[in-house]
């Protein structure tokens, strides 16, 4: 997703072994992590609105984009994980 550009919208659903990850890409400002275990498609709505008019935010992923892709590896890794997803 950073390689694109694009904002995570990430929902743990209670799975400690997932919140360090969500907590870490909300806190660097990557995206919104959703914590509630309940999560409806309202809330998924409301979260992907709010992404979409948090220029904030949007200018951070850019910036994120901007760092993956000038790494040596970030278009290498991004490639081999399309390849697996068969995209």
């Amino acid at each position: 997703a950073c390689y694109h550009g694009v904002p995570l919208l990430v929902m743990t659903f209670g799975h400690p072994e997932l919140e360090w990850q969500a907590d870490r890409m909300s806190s660097v400002g990557a995206g919104i992590w959703l914590r509630d275990k309940s999560v409806n498609a309202k809330m998924v709505r409301d979260a992907a609105l709010q992404i979409a008019g948090n220029a904030t935010l949007l200018t951070r992923v850019r910036e994120l984009q901007y760092s993956v892709r000038r790494e040596p590896g970030g278009e290498e890794t991004a490639n081999r994980i399309e390849e697996c997803l068969g995209t």
